[in-house]
């Protein structure tokens, strides 16, 4: 607003040419998005300066950002699960960690090919892929988030009562392990029409 009047009274263009400038760019509105804009344009530029200004005091590399977790099974929806994953690593400037893990009683095989696949995809969104055995499927990954300093999880929903949120859900059990473990949590629904698997597939759990 204060440019605006700034502008009203001639103090930065010619007064013919006031009327279209506050009318077609210099609205509110978009001066408020360019503000917003500049704000976070500010904040990672000194960011940025402090970081290396505290590397160079401590005569190293300081550890900062946050560490992404995503788990992913041989299922035709974890390429979007992956996807999204790696969104929010790059928003918060982290890395991404990958894990898939392989549980002997889920009752269905590993598909090699699109393991594959998804280990390909995690290459090139900069991700670490990781391959990890284990019946609970929520204590796996959370003790994996802990051995490797994870600050967010991101698993995939389901529908089915059984991995849901219900009494005994993995969901759930999910939820209560990050919760005690200080992990933030990010359960992601599936993309539009895509089949509906089980946690199996949404979390990243399959039989082996």
């Amino acid at each position: 607003e204060q440019l605006r009047r700034r502008m009203v009274h001639g103090n930065i263009y010619p007064a013919q040419q006031v009327p279209a400038a506050l009318t077609h760019f210099f609205t509110t509105h978009n001066l408020t998005i360019l503000r917003e804009l500049a704000l976070r344009f500010v904040a990672d530029e000194t960011e940025q300066v402090l970081m290396q200004q505290a590397e160079e005091m401590a005569s190293g590399p300081v550890e900062t950002g946050e560490h992404i977790l995503v788990g992913v099974a041989a299922a035709s929806d974890s390429g979007h699960l992956l996807r999204r994953a790696a969104r929010i690593a790059a928003r918060t400037k982290g890395d991404l960690h990958v894990v898939h893990v392989i549980a002997g009683d889920a009752g269905r095989p590993t598909d090699p090919g699109a393991l594959q696949v998804l280990q390909t995809l995690t290459v090139a969104l900069g991700g670490e892929w990781s391959t990890m055995r284990g019946d609970d499927v929520a204590s796996t990954l959370v003790s994996f988030a802990r051995a490797h300093n994870i600050t967010q999880l991101v698993v995939g929903s389901d529908r089915e009562r059984k991995w849901g949120l219900g009494r005994g859900g993995t969901i759930k059990a999910i939820l209560k392990q990050a919760g005690l473990a200080g992990l933030d949590v990010h359960i992601i629904a599936p993309p539009a029409g895509a089949r509906l698997g089980s946690l199996a597939e949404g979390a990243g759990v399959d039989g082996s």
